[in-house]
């Protein structure tokens, strides 16, 4: 995946998280993306 797709994905799991903050998978797949995005190759 490219870096803009990885911040796309970002923005719309922080706009998912937002409409349902009691859902905790928004915010462990956005741990997810943060993890792959900072994880060296």
């Amino acid at each position: 995946m490219a870096l803009n797709q990885y911040e796309e994905a970002l923005g719309e799991l922080e706009i998912a998280s937002r409409m349902d903050p009691s859902q905790n998978l928004y915010r462990a797949r956005m741990q997810e993306v943060v993890r792959l995005i900072t994880t060296p190759k």
